[in-house]
């Protein structure tokens, strides 16, 4: 390859030799090293037809040593195991959540053991679960990166992924590094990073990683909050008779499992898939074997990341923040219930007593209540905190589909945006009705 590339250079300087008559000559003079001066001659073309046939060559010959090199790259380089759709794929499973089970098994387990962590700084520091956001127990969440790692490597045991996380680690963090960082591991920040190695950083760059990053953790912590919401159920179940405040929690929780599953299949089915499989077709297609052309494929992978991240809505900052906010409006509501069954029975126990009133006047029922309410206020508060949850999802859901029903009309084209719209609207349920927080 290299002897080529030179026969293509001296092709250039012989063919701009031929041309000296229509070419003029200029001389400059260089300090040397030792102190003298040496010259140097340029041959220039003199007219524009000139000017314009070399540049033309000039060009020919640089496209020529791109594709040959771009070729070389591709029949000796990315070849077998470094081939360059393996890394996409990879990429693919790994960033984009495509080993399904895996991300599964690794949400289950990284919530055991953030309970652990923090059931066990509790212990030492006597403090409540909330105040763990503090400096010294993110950086003891640091030290025990490598034993965050290992539930990575654990929970692909079984699945399509296992041996197959080379490079591959999670990274805790004091500080954020992308938005939503903080849906894992809700009190401590993480991401998802890939140890660049060659030849593949011969194609992509750390700012292409970066995006990947970002694109993991707001898929992770989608899917974190689809599966908290989920098993929301065992709590709930306990009661056997439902009441009007246990209706309402059911209630809720339905809608933001749909509005959580909604997007989530959005990203995955319109987005994801769409765009991944229109980047193999461009990577695979006969005039791109043959070619090889390094710097379109290059674009291509940059146009899809692009194409993923807007369809994801991760470029719009309003689109991003509402989802975040409402993404930890929901991880608040299952804290809140899981907290609330686990006082003293919560609801469970409040409800008990209700029914056991028997057949009581209406004053009478009022008036106990309001004894009781009034005796053990910390009994009632949860209600009232669900009902402002309540109002802060239907608030942030509603501007959410404002926000994405006036994106521009390439972005919901490119991100298949009216599928959601639609999706979310069903029974037009944001365009006529909207959601009504029960008082």
């Amino acid at each position: 390859m290299k002897s080529s590339h030179l026969r293509l250079l001296l092709s250039l300087h012989s063919s701009s030799s031929n041309t000296s008559a229509n070419t003029t000559t200029t001389t400059t003079t260089t300090p040397a090293a030792t102190g003298t001066t040496t010259a140097s001659t340029i041959t220039l073309p003199k007219s524009a037809s000139s000017v314009f046939s070399y540049t033309h060559r000039l060009q020919s010959v640089v496209n020529q040593i791109r594709r040959s090199t771009a070729h070389w790259l591709f029949s000796n380089v990315l070849v077998g195991e470094h081939s360059l759709i393996r890394y996409l794929d990879s990429f693919r499973h790994m960033f984009l959540l495509g080993y399904g089970d895996l991300a599964s098994n690794f949400i289950d387990a990284s919530d055991l053991w953030r309970r652990r962590t923090l059931q066990n700084d509790t212990n030492k520091n006597k403090k409540r679960v909330s105040s763990s956001g503090s400096e010294e127990h993110r950086n003891e969440m640091i030290f025990r990166h490598q034993e965050f790692n290992a539930l990575l490597a654990k929970a692909s045991v079984g699945t399509d992924a296992e041996d197959r996380l080379e490079g591959y680690s999670v990274r805790l963090a004091t500080s954020k590094q992308s938005p939503f960082d903080d849906l894992l591991l809700v009190d401590g920040y993480c991401t998802l990073k890939y140890d660049m190695r060659w030849p593949i950083d011969l194609f992509l760059g750390q700012a292409e990683l970066g995006r990947y990053s970002e694109l993991w953790s707001f898929l992770i912590g989608l899917k974190n909050v689809q599966t908290t919401l989920s098993k929301l159920w065992r709590v709930l179940r306990e009661s056997s008779e439902k009441d009007k405040d246990e209706r309402m929690l059911w209630r809720l929780r339905a809608q933001m499992l749909y509005w959580v599953g909604s997007l989530w299949g959005h990203v995955q089915a319109n987005v994801i898939r769409t765009h991944y499989q229109r980047l193999l077709a461009t990577m695979t297609s006969p005039e791109h074997r043959q070619d090889h052309d390094f710097e379109e494929l290059q674009e291509a992978h940059g146009e899809y990341l692009d194409s993923v991240m807007r369809g994801c809505l991760l470029l719009s900052r309003s689109c991003s923040e509402t989802m975040h906010q409402t993404l930890r409006t929901c991880l608040a509501f299952c804290e809140l219930v899981e907290r609330a069954a686990e006082d003293d029975g919560g609801w469970l126990r409040s409800k008990r007593r209700r029914t056991a009133s028997g057949d009581k006047t209406a004053a009478e029922i009022v008036q106990a209540w309001t004894e009781d309410r009034a005796a053990e206020p910390g009994l009632y508060a949860w209600r009232d905190q669900v009902s402002r949850l309540e109002e802060s999802f239907v608030a942030s859901t509603s501007r959410f589909f404002g926000l994405v029903s006036n994106q521009p009309q390439h972005v919901k084209v490119d991100g298949h945006l009216d599928l959601l719209l639609m999706q979310l609207d069903y029974n037009e349920w944001y365009s006529a009705h909207r959601v009504r927080p029960v008082s």
